[in-house]
């Protein structure tokens, strides 16, 4: 953190304290007021108020404010608006989370240090009073979450109760059975009972919920009060029944009556006496809650306090460490709608930037110079490309070479600021096709006279929103992958801001109220939910475990990728239909349907393996077997598979069968065309959110990874986006058919409804086929430009057609650009992004016959045959770069791994590459079976010389450990980074290409 983040993250701190605190408030104002008195200080406050009168001025601080001095104290910790009946829990619960972080910089003290071991093998030391301070907080975090839920609904509940018996159990799991172990099921009992209590209407769907919960929680709660007691022996002794027989059975014969006759005796709570003397928490009451939830932690203190006092501080820390580590599991929904909550405020921030120099400057002068400044904004962010460009085209003193040093000049001079490191680099690089888009957008509205200052404004947001959203993705991206500065003091101010992040995204959110998520139980729930990230950040950092920052970062980072595009782009439409007038859109609806498409995706992926296996049992169940061991031992799930043209198209037929339905679905029921369309969309969403993602849920390993995608992204690149292309390409198609339905147009929904499944088709065969030529030949830049320029193009369709509703009271939005240009312009790059693909140079592929191993293979016609035999040498030379492919026979090791290990090292010790650097061994299964590509710098450092080597097995599973037959495939190369990566690609396509000799 620089020293502006540091000043910010303490007066978030202190703006915390004063909501917790408001004598801390007053004591501040009274302390201001003093100040402002001072005579120096009173005339520069009137100076700045006469300064900030002045409209330039003004709209400079407002920028200021929002980026480096933000008014804090509006979104200061008000307690005063929450339910009276919630302020005994929610006050103590952040004061507490407050003290587990103001006490951070001293965990990392040496004295009264306790050794632990986690479940996980994770060994360290620990400060007795942390361990402590665990043992108050975690019982109340979960007496929290119990009671939320219960106050809110059933299916929450249960989930929630079995996830506390299960984790807290585990705190005495490798404990001698007690009696105080009965403690954790009394008090998930308790809370069962107020859950009811609280819920329990009339009627025959309530009692079936009642009667589910009552089996559910009841039976768990029997279990580990059975299980975890010495009451299992003894009624196994006293049945004469086996040991197999006295576990799970016994204790659900023992909990669900138990729960059921709980259930019986709330629907007639009468008996129980309504006095102040009455059992605390029971009488269901609404100030109620808040006694119950001290009661619960009450109870679940005493059940840990047992366990430690029959073991000893440090064998209780690890396995609350453990609990802790396994319940923070599956909060990453909270990590995800913080990481799109972050991307969301970054909306007002580019309101802010635009509307102050809209402020600022008077139409005569900011026109012109927003036009400047996209024009030197693109040429800047693009010397580097352009620079390389005419490179090479320069001919002595040609123009070419005069734009060349031209360019290289303003790389020069924008160096130091845009393109001194990787991330920077890159960042400049993606908001560079913003600009050109941008710059495109105005020749097209300035041609069609639809170009004005307002549309230059709105130009202009979008630009800082896109910066914003660059910088963002940067910096979230860069903090998971650098490692974090191993400090208390640095862990401290992470835990601050995450606090007051929390805060800001969550408790607004918490004050809404709903039938099944009334306020009392989300301001509950969201006190628990601190409360557990707090503690897990105070623990590891106790546990000097650094690597808790990581995780949350990369955890948000993956909201934004993965359900950040359908929710902005939701957020987005929404806003522009509520202002035409249109019907709104219930957000439970497009929610419902997000979730069913992830439910979808998992579906799918099942599918997606069998295919690959033929759907033979045998053969998945190897497959499986093989990822599991991948993420068990790698920590990956990424696993090669066959597509067959087949399996592609019948999977894009049965996603588009699956939009019918729900189409026809809603379409039967009340919804308009507008909550039609958006909910495809969101299953689509969530359908391709969840396609190339692993989510924690709470179902044993196993089956996770039989649910688990083949491939995890974790950026967004190419995969991403056409998986997004391909989903919402038939979803807005169906969607924009129900709109012209309704103005019942024929045309238009047939030729829609009859085009979904070629076009969604055609996606995922050309990507899922030709990914590796459309990359070495260049065609990936239009191809990509034209899946995402289609939807998109239907999207302003789709929109244009909802606004033609717009009452006129509404009117058209300020510098609203026509959707008609926007309409041609989107034809338009459809029609260059095939107009390119087809006259751009085609890279011609030849057929070349292996003689010492009988296979064709194909590779690029500018390769040239200068020996044959029993190695063959190809040669290429273009552009300055001289490129050698290589095809031979090898024989080693049975593994691939120590193969590869095996050449590197002889390579090493002949003498011929003195400079060897191995650089990387990535597994390429998806090409050849047993396949593996090394990377590895053969040449000078300061020369780009890199050799890529694809080898494989020519018999896959041959059996011995020194003579199996390997086929090597090498390229060594010199010439660009870009220029080596299409190569990389080359290489793929010529052993994926690989075909067994047909002639004689």
């Amino acid at each position: 953190m620089n020293p502006f983040q540091i000043i910010a993250t303490l007066r978030k701190l202190g703006n915390y304290l004063a909501g917790l605190f408001p004598f801390l408030a007053k004591i501040a104002d009274f302390i201001a007021a003093l100040l402002l008195k001072l005579p120096l200080v009173k005339s520069l406050g009137s100076f700045s108020r006469k300064l900030l009168e002045r409209p330039f001025f003004n709209a400079v601080w407002k920028v200021l404010e929002r980026f480096y001095w933000r008014t804090y104290s509006k979104d200061r910790l008000d307690l005063s608006q929450a339910p009276p009946q919630s302020l005994p829990v929610l006050r103590p619960v952040f004061q507490l989370c407050v003290f587990l972080l103001v006490l951070l910089p001293f965990a990392g003290s040496a004295a009264m240090r306790v050794p632990i071991e986690t479940f996980s093998g994770f060994s360290g030391t620990v400060p007795a009073w942390s361990v402590w301070l665990w043992l108050i907080t975690l019982p109340l975090a979960w007496s929290c979450l119990l009671i939320g839920t219960g106050l809110s609904n059933r299916p929450a509940f249960i989930a929630t109760a079995l996830g506390a018996l299960y984790f807290l159990a585990s705190n005495t799991l490798f404990l001698p059975r007690a009696w105080g172990n009965i403690l954790l099921g009394l008090a998930v009992l308790l809370a069962f009972a107020l859950c009811e209590r609280r819920l329990n209407r009339a009627g025959t769907k309530n009692a079936v919920l009642a009667t589910i919960n009552a089996v559910l929680v009841g039976g768990a709660a029997g279990v580990e009060m059975t299980v975890m007691t010495p009451l299992r022996p003894g009624l196994t002794e006293y049945l004469h029944l086996p040991a197999a027989v006295g576990t799970i059975p016994i204790g659900l014969v023992v909990g669900i009556p138990l729960g059921v006759s709980l259930a019986l005796l709330t629907l007639r709570w009468s008996w129980l006496p309504t006095k102040p003397t009455a059992i605390p928490g029971l009488r269901g009451t609404k100030s109620d809650s808040a006694m119950a939830v001290w009661f619960l932690t009450l109870l679940l203190l005493a059940f840990l306090l047992q366990g430690l006092y029959r073991s000893n501080l440090g064998q209780q820390a690890g396995a609350l460490l453990s609990s802790l580590n396994l319940s923070n599991a599956y909060l990453w929904p909270v990590w995800y709608f913080i990481g799109i909550g972050i991307m969301h405020k970054l909306l007002g921030s580019s309101k802010v930037v635009a509307k102050a120099l809209n402020t600022a400057l008077p139409a005569k002068i900011l026109n012109p110079l927003l036009l400047v400044g996209l024009i030197l904004s693109l040429l800047f962010s693009t010397s580097d490309w352009l620079a390389y460009y005419f490179a090479g085209l320069a001919q002595g003193g040609s123009t070419g070479e005069a734009l060349c040093r031209f360019f290289a000049y303003l790389y020069q001079l924008a160096g130091p600021y845009l393109f001194q490191n990787t991330m920077s680099r890159i960042s400049t690089h993606w908001l560079a096709l913003v600009l050109l888009a941008e710059t495109v957008l105005v020749l097209a509205l300035a041609l069609a006279g639809k170009l004005s200052g307002a549309v230059l404004n709105r130009l202009f947001y979008w630009t800082a929103l896109a910066a914003l959203l660059v910088w963002e993705y940067a910096f979230q991206f860069s903090s998971f992958a650098r490692s974090p500065i191993h400090s208390s003091w640095m862990l401290f101010l992470f835990g601050v801001w995450l606090l007051w992040l929390m805060h800001t995204v969550g408790w607004s959110m918490s004050m809404n109220s709903s039938r099944l998520w009334p306020s009392r139980g989300r301001l509950a729930i969201y006190a628990a939910i601190v409360s557990f990230c707090i503690l897990e950040i105070h623990a590891r950092v106790a546990c000097q475990d650094f690597r808790v920052t990581n995780e949350i970062f990369l955890s948000m980072f993956r909201g934004v990728i993965e359900v950040g595009p359908p929710y902005y782009l939701y957020l987005f439409a929404s806003r522009r239909i509520t202002a035409s007038g249109t019907q709104p859109i219930s957000l439970k609806l497009i929610f419902s349907y997000f979730c069913l498409g992830a439910i979808a995706s998992m579906a799918g992926n099942v599918l997606e393996k069998l295919a690959s296996v033929h759907f033979q049992p045998t053969a998945f169940k190897e497959l499986i077997a093989g990822q599991l061991d991948t993420f068990n031992n790698a920590g990956s799930i990424n696993i090669a598979i066959h597509h067959e043209s087949s399996t592609l198209i019948a999977g894009t037929a049965l996603y588009v069968a699956l939009l019918f339905i729900a189409k026809h679905r809603l379409k039967a029921s009340t919804f308009g065309g507008a909550a039609t369309t958006f909910a495809l969309m969101a299953f689509a969403g969530g359908l391709a959110a969840f396609s190339h993602s692993l989510i924690d849920l709470p179902l044993p390993t196993d089956w996770r990874i039989v649910l688990a995608p083949t491939s995890q992204e974790l950026t967004f690149n190419c995969n991403v986006l056409v998986t997004f292309a391909w989903a919402w390409l038939p979803a807005l198609m169906l969607g924009l058919a129900g709109l012209y339905e309704e103005k019942q147009e024929e045309t238009k929904p047939l030729f829609l409804k009859l085009a979904a499944l070629p076009l969604a088709a055609a996606i995922a065969y050309c990507y899922g086929f030709h990914e590796e030529y459309l990359r070495m030949s260049g065609l990936l830049a239009p191809f990509i430009v034209a899946v995402l320029a289609l939807p998109a193009l239907l999207m302003v369709l789709t929109l244009r057609i909802l606004e033609a509703g717009q009452t006129e009271e509404s009117g058209p939005a300020e510098g609203k650009i026509d959707s008609g240009v926007l309409i041609k312009l989107l034809i338009g790059t459809l029609v260059l992004a095939a107009g390119y693909s087809a006259l751009a140079p085609k890279v011609e592929l030849q057929t070349v016959t292996l003689a010492e191993t009988q296979t064709q293979v194909k590779l690029s016609k500018s390769f040239q045959e200068v020996q044959a035999g029993p190695s063959h040498y190809f040669e290429r030379s273009a552009s300055g770069s001289r490129n050698l492919f290589a095809f031979g026979t090898a024989t080693g090791a049975a593994d691939s791994l120590k193969m590869a290990r095996s050449l590197l090292t002889r390579a090493a010790q002949s003498g011929t590459f003195p400079n060897l650097k191995p650089l990387s061994v990535t597994p390429w299964d998806r090409y050849q079976r047993g396949a593996v590509l090394l990377v590895y710098n053969y040449g000078p450092t300061d020369k780009p010389n890199l050799g890529l080597t694809a080898l494989f097995p020519l018999s896959p599973g041959t059996a011995g450990e020194d003579n199996c037959p390997y086929e090597y495939y090498t390229i060594l190369a010199t010439g660009s980074n870009e220029d080596i990566e299409k190569l990389q690609w080359e290489l793929a396509l010529t052993i994926k290409e690989r075909r067994p000799c047909t002639t004689k």
